[in-house]
């Protein structure tokens, strides 16, 4: 008993690990985005120049961290990722120029990159089915709650405007960026104390469920990747491009502390989100479902784009949080469902998410082209981003539409509508 125990202490220091490691994410995503806008002076496309550092790196190390993982052991393969993360924020302090902050973002998107999948594969090791979605439940909603510790964390740390401006501002932003690093710190010990508690044969037979058609699962798979894309374009834009929607509509009434309540909204919805999906076990392969979520996103961003209010702004974010949320269950679940150890998807899970962010992040290049073409509305083209999510969103539900009617002849009577 007392061994078994132990076991499970060990293994349980996984998910305050998680809590932590996108607790710092957040806060150095704010705490560089509002650096850019509010000491350099940058714009969309600055925060452009500093996101695509980011962007790029993380799906070049999805990939090549989920090889490397398979070879040299997952677990091994994300404490060294999760070293970088100290230094990524320390760098940052004693950055002052556009290039060196980009820079460091790669350093920190390529260490991002590298820890997610191989933490993800390592923490589902001898789980399939109804254990499989318990277990990445577990691990969606602590990540989502370091989400939601971030930004409060964030508004607690960032300076006030009236410092931020002061010659003291600087100093004062690199408060967030070195409390950052001691949340890597932290988290690498937990990594370190980490133990996974494989299940027994019993427990992997008690778990065991009557198998989705191969097919079936790989329709959902496509979907769910073109879906999860789009929302972490969405995300993207929200955590790295918002700034300048916040400054440019609530300048005077501290649009950072505005931004990082609206994150934590994003964040608590898919919180919630992810704590039904613990408990609702019958959402996989369900194509009505999967609509549903679609039609959230949709309304969520339309809100947004043409919200002025931080209360109505909310809701948009937990719209479109929520849906955010089932997409990413789905794309995970369906990357690891059925396949190997060593043949997991996981890799290809976070590289679709590094795409989207990416994405997310080179929207903001839309005010520039709006501007050269004569756009001159301020407003207009602040709010562009947005009005392009609605539009893109729309498209890949197309998109997701046709793949499903073609899988339907090879599937016909296998899923629940």
């Amino acid at each position: 008993m007392r061994a078994r125990l132990g076991s499970l202490a060990r293994d349980f220091l996984i998910w305050p690990a998680v809590i932590v490691g996108d607790a710092y994410l957040l806060l150095v995503y704010i705490g560089l985005g509002f650096l850019v806008v509010q000491r350099l002076n940058g714009g969309h496309f600055q925060l452009v120049i500093v996101g695509t550092g980011y962007g790029a790196a993380y799906i070049v190390a999805a990939m090549g961290g989920a090889v490397l993982g398979v070879r040299k052991g997952f677990k091994k393969t994300a404490v060294g990722a999760c070293v970088f993360l100290i230094l990524a924020p320390v760098l940052m302090v004693a950055s002052g120029t556009l290039p060196a902050l980009a820079v460091c973002a790669a350093l920190l998107g390529a260490a991002g990159g590298a820890m997610w999948p191989n933490l993800e594969a390592e923490l589902s090791r001898g789980r399939q089915g109804v254990a499989l979605r318990r277990r990445l439940s577990v691990f969606n909603i602590t990540w989502s709650l370091g989400t939601l510790a971030g930004p409060v964390l964030c508004g607690l740390l960032y300076p006030s405007e009236s410092v931020v401006y002061s010659e003291a501002g600087r100093q004062a932003i690199n408060r967030v960026f070195l409390v950052s690093s001691f949340l890597a710190v932290a988290m690498v010990a937990l990594l370190l104390a980490w133990q996974v508690r494989i299940p027994d044969a019993a427990e992997a037979s008690a778990a065991k469920e009557e198998p989705h058609d191969p097919r079936l699962l790989r329709a959902f798979l496509r979907m769910s990747y073109v879906a999860n894309l789009m929302c972490f374009v969405v995300v993207g834009v929200f955590r790295q491009l918002y700034e300048a929607l916040a400054d440019y509509l609530w300048q005077g009434q501290e649009p950072a502390r505005i931004h990082s309540g609206l994150l934590a909204v994003l964040a608590a919805a898919s919180t919630l989100t992810f704590l039904f999906l613990s408990i609702a076990h019958r959402w996989p392969c369900r194509l009505k479902r999967f609509i549903l979520g679609q039609l959230c996103m949709l309304a969520g961003l339309a809100v947004i784009a043409f919200s002025s209010s931080p209360a109505v702004a909310a809701v948009g974010f937990a719209l479109a949080g929520g849906a955010a949320a089932f997409f990413y269950s789905g794309s995970l679940y369906y990357s690891i469902q059925g396949r190997k150890e060593t043949e997991h998807l996981a890799g290809w899970h976070e590289m679709i998410i590094g795409i989207g962010k990416l994405g997310g992040i080179l929207l903001g290049l839309v005010p520039s082209f709006l501007a050269a073409i004569g756009v001159a509305n301020e407003g207009i083209l602040v709010r562009s981003p947005y009005l392009a999510l609605v539009i893109l969103f729309a498209l890949a539900c197309i998109v997701q539409l046709v793949i499903y009617a073609a899988s339907r002849p090879a599937c016909a009577g296998k899923a629940a509508p």
